[in-house]
């Protein structure tokens, strides 16, 4: 029975959502674009490729590991004008194991802030089954965020988050070393209760 509970949580720790984002305030003018890596494989030890100096990476996802059930990209702006604003987004997957890149989602919206309403703007993207297996199959990718540069438009907004989130399926990701270290000693325990018995039987039949 103890060897069943120490199973079910080591299966309840291997399902889970991995969240990757960056947060500030990031000031973005006509024709201005930033970049934005997101590794949902491994942790960020190195340089993250950040060209925004207002948002700084604040959720480091890792374990995303093995098929994922769902992924969503998020983002949030504001804007001070009623002046609509002009977006375009391209997440591109990581293929760097067989060189190029795929192309996951490429977008344009607009926003304009509701007059005399908020001034937040919230996006965001449920990707579809043939987008999240280009982006699972190589664990990250990058999104290039611009202001386009259009007639009629006169862009000025600010970025306050962007998120990448990955819903992985049950048992897809590996447990974590405390469920794992908690696991093996319950083995340990058991093997030495098994032995404990077996020694009293020998006992007995000696005698």
């Amino acid at each position: 029975m103890a060897l069943g509970a120490l199973l079910g949580s080591a299966q309840l720790a291997q399902a889970g959502i991995i969240t990757e984002e960056y947060t500030g305030s990031q000031d973005v003018f006509e024709g201005d674009s930033y970049t934005f890596d997101f590794d949902l494989w491994n942790t960020n030890s190195g340089s993250v490729n950040d060209d925004a100096p207002g948002l700084k990476l604040t959720k480091d996802g890792v374990g995303a590991l093995g098929a994922w059930s769902a992924a969503t990209l998020y983002l949030d702006f504001s804007s001070t004008d009623s002046d609509p604003e002009k977006v375009a987004l391209d997440l591109n997957a990581w293929t760097f194991r067989i060189g190029g890149s795929a192309d996951v989602l490429s977008d344009t919206f607009t926003f304009t802030r509701p007059l005399g309403g908020n001034e937040n703007y919230a996006a965001s993207y449920n990707l579809s089954s043939s987008q999240l297996n280009v982006l699972d199959n190589f664990g990250g990718g990058t999104l290039r965020l611009t202001a386009s540069n259009t007639i009629g438009y006169a862009n000025d907004f600010t970025v306050t988050r962007i998120g990448l989130r990955a819903t992985t399926a049950t048992g897809t990701v590996v447990p974590e070393p405390s469920t794992l270290s908690l696991l093996g000693v319950g083995l340990l325990a058991m093997g030495a209760l098994a032995f404990g018995r077996r020694s009293r039987r020998e006992t007995l039949s000696f005698v």
